[in-house]
């Protein structure tokens, strides 16, 4: 009875507010999907997509309920799992930019990152115009160099003993965060 309780006043506390900030999403990786909704106060039941080897669960956000990671509202929740439903990893997906005060919120919980990768050399590939409707596609090349948070990142990696965490900074003002499992 106590179980229960307990599990009913975290979705209560998490489910509004600021408080999804001290979650840790890396203690999700490796457990069954289902300790997700008591975990976050999402419910992802009925929302996947099956793979080969892989189900994709979604909770898309209740816009009257607003959720935060370290001060920034996010919009969606990715859970990626085994055929067993044993979570392997969890993006957080924001529709904005990681900031800096994000950023330096994060390096005192997870510490200093093992790598900030800095887009350079971009090349255009190739690029085509669609006829008919508005489609404008283009390839590009790139190459990745270690940089500094101030230089605009793509990628910012922390790598941990039993999960890494990778945050991926669109141009497009977006951002996400994936913890998942190491494959050391």
């Amino acid at each position: 009875m106590d179980a229960i309780k307990f599990s009913l006043a975290l979705v209560l506390l998490f489910s509004n507010s600021n408080f999804m900030d001290i979650l840790k999403f890396e203690n999700l990786l490796g457990k069954h999907v289902s300790t997700a909704k008591d975990f976050t106060g999402c419910d992802f039941n009925g929302n996947n997509i099956q793979g080969k080897n892989f189900t994709m669960n979604i909770y898309t956000n209740d816009e009257l309920i607003n959720k935060y990671f370290y001060g920034m509202k996010y919009n969606f929740i990715t859970i990626l799992t085994d055929d067993q439903e044993i979570i392997q990893s969890i993006t957080i997906h924001f529709h904005e930019l990681i900031n800096r005060e994000f950023y330096d919120t994060f390096n005192k919980d997870y510490g200093k990152p093992d790598h900030i990768q800095v887009v350079e050399n971009r090349r255009t590939v190739s690029e085509s115009f669609g006829k008919g409707f508005f489609q404008h596609l283009k390839k590009s090349t790139f190459d990745l160099r270690e940089g500094t948070f101030e230089e605009n990142p793509l990628y910012i990696i922390w790598k941990r003993k039993h999960f890494q965490i990778k945050a991926f900074l669109r141009q497009q003002n977006m951002s996400e965060i994936t913890f998942s499992i190491s494959a050391d």
